[in-house]
């Protein structure tokens, strides 16, 4: 559905990031490891990274961008929650105008997605590039759970999907046909081939925890 593209975000920054916007009143679904700063140098040997109260630049589908701010994060299950930061004014045009209206959102889905359910991937597989198409639309199905023991030694997500991603999908809604929110990719298992992504009870439980 067009609403469901329009949710959609990209966050501009050099590797790139994808995410969704879940309320109207400005608040965005992506991954943790979205939600990272390029000049921290001694980021990769900090457990502890600090993610809460990073703020990101997001490029919305209708070529608007804003200022989010990160207000909740999970490293373990790999989501973080944005807020748009009144500081920097409501999401802008490219030449600095602001447009009155109202940001388009996607829901989550009221129950989880079974295996075999068809999926919808929408997000950016690019690093930095506000050209239109800025989204990239790819069909698959939702495979299922992902083995626990390839889980761990490979940092994959939860649930296993086959809508094709790449570097920059990381924080992509998983929608069904009724546009509604079932997961989020977050990985990929390079040897294997196969797209990983969080599931939809870690998704309601972190926005039911934080979202208010």
């Amino acid at each position: 559905a067009e609403t469901t593209y329009d949710a959609c975000v990209h966050i501009l920054q050099p590797h790139g990031g994808s995410g969704v916007c879940v309320s109207s009143e400005g608040w965005f679904l992506t991954c943790a490891h979205c939600v990272d700063a390029d000049d921290d140098d001694n980021e990769q040997e900090d457990k502890d990274i600090k993610r809460v109260g990073r703020r990101k630049l997001l490029l919305l589908a209708d070529g608007r961008v804003c200022v989010a701010r990160c207000v909740a994060a999970d490293d373990k299950s790999d989501i973080a929650l944005l807020r748009l930061d009144d500081a920097y004014g409501p999401p802008m045009t490219a030449n600095g105008s602001y447009v009155k209206k109202s940001l388009p959102c996607a829901s989550l889905a009221a129950q989880n997605a079974i295996p075999g359910s068809d999926v919808i991937c929408v997000g950016n597989p690019a690093r930095i590039t506000v050209k239109p198409p800025i989204f990239h639309t790819t069909c698959g199905v939702l495979i299922g759970e992902t083995a626990p023991s390839r889980r761990e030694l490979k940092d994959l997500g939860c649930i296993e999907h086959s809508a094709w991603t790449y570097w920059g999908h990381s924080g992509a809604p998983l929608f069904n046909l009724d546009g509604c929110i079932v997961g989020m990719h977050n990985s990929w298992d390079g040897n294997m081939g196969t797209r990983h992504g969080v599931g939809w009870v870690a998704l309601e439980r972190f926005l039911e925890c934080y979202m208010h």
